[in-house]
């Protein structure tokens, strides 16, 4: 599989990271804007990283990225990541595209204009407390913080005890 990414730091450096561990992957390229940190980048991961603007045509067409399988766009510009996305499908045949976008609202018109995976940190995280909120367990809702079963009424979220039992299983803490 070949894989263009294009901006961010740590969050680029983590997925090159877990990437190279993998393997089974043909080439890496990285994008990024900041000189010190493609050579971090590039010594670190031993890729081929080019210092340019993700955003522009010509920065792309060096990096020889025609017929790549997948482009990740990390930066923190939604506009960004979405013109990275655009110019890799239409221009480099890039059929797979996945970006981070800051503001949840545009998730969906994102999708609508063929991006195939955009990604809200912001969405991705409240969806995973919601359903942390909603997870239960059956063994661990019958007892209170300290271990003690709770009453029948209790445990099936009735009025709180006098320590906040269900205060306390709503937050996940027993």
């Amino acid at each position: 599989m070949d894989i263009l990414i294009v901006g961010g730091r740590s969050r680029a450096d983590y997925l090159i990271e877990s990437f190279v561990k993998k393997g089974g992957h043909n080439r890496i390229v990285a994008v990024n804007s900041d000189r010190s940190y493609c050579g971090y980048l590039a010594s670190r991961h031993g890729i081929r990283v080019i210092c340019s603007d993700g955003t522009s045509y010509r920065a792309l067409e060096s990096a020889d990225i025609a017929g790549f399988d997948v482009v990740v766009a990390l930066t923190s510009i939604d506009a960004d990541n979405f013109t990275i996305c655009q110019l890799a499908k239409h221009c480099f045949g890039i059929d797979r595209q996945v970006c981070t976008v800051g503001n949840p609202e545009n998730v969906e018109a994102f999708e609508r204009l063929g991006i195939t995976a955009p990604i809200s940190s912001a969405s991705t995280m409240v969806r995973a407390i919601q359903e942390s909120l909603e997870d239960t367990d059956p063994i661990r809702d019958r007892f209170d913080h300290s271990g003690r079963e709770l009453s029948e009424e209790s445990s099936r979220g009735g009025s709180p005890d006098k320590e906040g039992t269900n205060f306390w299983r709503r937050i996940g803490r027993l």
